[in-house]
């Protein structure tokens, strides 16, 4: 009787592993089939579609802006922010790193806080993209 249960148990567990290996991180198949995600010191970028910046921004005081971003699976985890600056205009983006384990194939949402000081006032834009499209937030540091 203790062998039944023994050699039930380590069938379902055999096949368990089996399926949640064949689901790995590291296909993402579904999700952007067709495009390469741009490397970047071994981590991939990834849609932004939201960002939240406050009421007002001052100069030489440090803002946080929340961003919000689309992880492709669970297995991903935030690792930082691109930033590339051509005078008043930031292009943002989030890096993600795949982590190894287990995981399902399903689009999930993530959020960071960026933090930037603006040293003069006046008028700055923030460029990021939202799947293919390129957006822009356009901000008024006084």
């Amino acid at each position: 009787m203790k062998y039944v249960r023994f050699s039930t148990l380590t069938a379902i567990c055999i096949i368990a592993v089996m399926v949640f290996s064949n689901s790995g991180c590291e296909k993402n198949e579904d999700f952007n089939k067709d495009k390469d995600h741009e490397k970047i010191a071994d981590c991939f970028v990834t849609s932004i579609f939201d960002i939240q910046a406050p009421g007002e921004i001052k100069a030489g005081e440090p803002t946080e802006f929340l961003v919000k971003y689309i992880k492709p699976t669970p297995c991903e985890e935030f690792k930082g922010f691109h930033v590339h600056t051509s005078g008043n205009t930031l292009s943002l983006e989030v890096c993600l790193k795949l982590y190894d384990g287990p995981c399902i194939t399903v689009l999930d949402e993530g959020e960071a806080t960026f933090i930037r000081t603006f040293s003069e006032p006046g008028l700055y834009k923030i460029k990021y993209k939202e799947w293919d499209e390129e957006k822009v937030l356009e901000i008024n540091v006084i």
